[in-house]
């Protein structure tokens, strides 16, 4: 887009260059037949005209031309201010114009501001200092023969040539930017709906492969008669598929960057419960202010929770009625998650303080930057902060 758009600017350079020259040359011709008023401002035009449109040529870039152009086309003007006739300096106006449009188009908007400001107070100081009546018109003063209006209507139909050229490249331009625009943006969610079927279709083979991986866990526990030697697999298969989860979401969502934290938890405690089939019915409340955590920070998140909640089932409510987890994430920050774990259980036994369980715990709390409290009055009560792990939301 930008490069056709540079090569307009140089065509469009180009082209007034050319029709400037051939204008030129016309009102020379003109001038020669009639009273010759703007023959020298032709003349001069001309020549440089042409100067600009070989330079043009042979360097293949348009800025230095078009600035040569509007600096000729200033002179030109201010030339004429001082030489011609009031009736005359209408045409001045309209050149200032569509020479500002020019630097516009070419040059950009800032340049096209500062040369419509510096025709503008030039023509305001040359008018004040000879005392010229830009505007007016006075025929008392002024005699127009026929040469005149000539001359005049020569210079009025190639201004408005060279106006009406300008107008319909701009429109033309925006058109082509229109629907290049469209058809880029088409381009771009074509190209996006297929990554997007592409990291869906990721996601479930890697659910499907760590399907497998438990599958093969489950083969080899068959194998184990030991309870507590097979209690580990057990672990790691829930491990396992608490990851599975997060890839079974990133499938089935609208989007492949981020899954909804609330649901994904509901889904992940209900399973655990499922697996471990306590007697006691357990309460779950999940609560969370944030919809969305992304891929790279959910993994060890879903982890943290996938010890805690197994820890609940497997030590917290062998001799309740009814157990109740609860579980709340809230923001302290735009970019910090604050994390409560709650349980109402009465642990079995003391938690042992280096099982793998709770050291996975404090890694994965730690590799998300965060710390955390702990509390076991009534129940076991975590609190988790974890700094910047929203920064990417």
């Amino acid at each position: 887009m930008p490069d056709s758009y540079e090569k307009v600017k140089f065509i469009v350079t180009r082209n007034i260059l050319i029709f400037t020259c051939f204008a030129m040359f016309l009102l020379i011709i003109v001038n020669l037949f009639t009273d010759g008023s703007n023959l020298t401002t032709a003349i001069i035009a001309a020549f440089f005209s042409s100067s600009v449109l070989f330079i043009l040529i042979k360097s293949k870039k348009f800025i230095f031309s078009a600035i040569i152009a509007l600096c000729l086309g200033y002179g030109l003007n201010l030339y004429n201010l001082t030489q011609a006739s009031n009736f005359e300096n209408y045409i001045d106006l309209f050149w200032l114009i569509n020479l500002s449009i020019f630097a516009y188009f070419t040059l950009g908007r800032k340049i096209g501001h500062l040369y419509m400001v510096l025709n503008i107070s030039s023509i305001f100081i040359i008018s004040v200092l000879s005392k010229l009546n830009y505007f007016s018109l006075n025929p008392a003063s002024d005699v127009y023969e026929l040469s005149t209006f000539i001359d005049f209507g020569v210079n009025l139909t190639i201004c408005s040539l060279f106006f009406g050229y300008l107008v319909s490249e701009f429109i033309k331009q925006n058109n082509v930017a229109k629907e290049e625009t469209v058809l880029s943006n088409l381009e771009l969610q074509k190209q996006y709906d297929e990554k997007s079927i592409m990291l869906k279709e990721i996601h479930h083979r890697v659910k499907n492969n760590l399907q497998v991986v438990t599958s093969l866990l489950r083969l080899q526990l068959y194998k184990i008669e030991d309870e507590f030697a097979a209690e580990p697999f057990y672990e790691s298969i829930d491990r396992i598929n608490s990851m599975a989860l997060i890839h079974e979401k990133m499938y089935q969502g609208d989007t492949v960057k981020a899954i909804n934290i609330k649901d994904y938890i509901k889904n992940l405690a209900e399973n655990l419960i499922k697996n471990y089939s306590n007697d006691t019915p357990i309460t779950l409340s999940v609560d969370s202010i944030i919809e969305t955590i992304e891929l790279n920070h959910i993994v060890p998140f879903s982890l943290i929770l996938n010890e805690l909640i197994s820890n609940s089932l497997k030590h917290a409510f062998q001799n309740k009625t009814n157990g109740e987890i609860i579980i709340n994430i809230s923001t302290t920050k735009s970019t910090h998650l604050k994390l409560y774990y709650k349980d109402n259980g009465v642990w079995k036994s003391p938690k042992n303080s280096t099982s793998f369980g709770l050291e996975l715990i404090d890694t994965f709390t730690e590799q998300l930057n965060g710390t955390y409290t702990l509390e076991t009055l009534n129940g076991t009560y975590y609190c988790f902060q974890f700094k910047d792990i929203l920064e990417n939301n």
